[in-house]
């Protein structure tokens, strides 16, 4: 037998745009606010960017500590994004895992919110009783000069975010 729920269209939307986890908007989210971006470029000749941010090491977290540790880890990293966003008035999406991408419509943002990031991020964090660092690898690309299309984007930002992730393991 099924169960049949009363949910409004403004409820829907929420479930579809949400990520349950974190309450960050979703990768669903973030591919229809691109392509909006990616229009309204063509009228006001705006250049924006992606961030695009894994946290470094988090297989070892869940492995080490347990998945509910994980889980709390997401949610306090997703906290912090959101803070830095909203003081710079942009948009943070969870997109898989411990994976998450800020749109940046004003890009002289860009570097002062990578800045934000890692310093926000480079103290370990109170989780479950236990301190757990979260560093943060970070990529990006800038539309048009990096790519103009969401797949080019997101190559141009993975490779910058890997280059990243190599050079944080050189630094330890």
């Amino acid at each position: 037998m099924y169960k049949i729920y009363d949910f409004t269209y403004e409820e829907l939307l929420k479930m579809a745009f949400t990520d349950e986890l974190t309450q960050l908007a979703n990768y669903r989210k973030f591919k229809y606010c691109l392509q909006e971006h990616i229009h309204s470029f063509y009228e006001t000749q705006k250049p924006f960017a992606i961030l695009f941010m894994d946290i470094n090491h988090f297989k070892q977290v869940n492995d080490k500590h347990g998945h509910s540790t994980g889980d709390k880890l997401l949610i306090e990293c997703s906290s912090i994004l959101k803070r830095i966003a909203n003081r710079y008035d942009e948009q943070i999406f969870r997109k898989s895992g411990d994976e998450f991408l800020l749109l940046v419509q004003n890009i002289e943002h860009l570097f002062h919110m990578i800045h934000d990031i890692q310093h926000k991020l480079q103290n370990p964090l109170h989780i479950n009783e236990k301190m757990i660092r979260c560093q943060m690898s970070i990529g990006y690309s800038i539309y048009p000069i990096h790519g103009q299309t969401e797949e080019e984007l997101f190559d141009y930002a993975d490779k910058k975010m890997y280059l990243n992730k190599e050079q944080l393991e050189t630094i330890k």
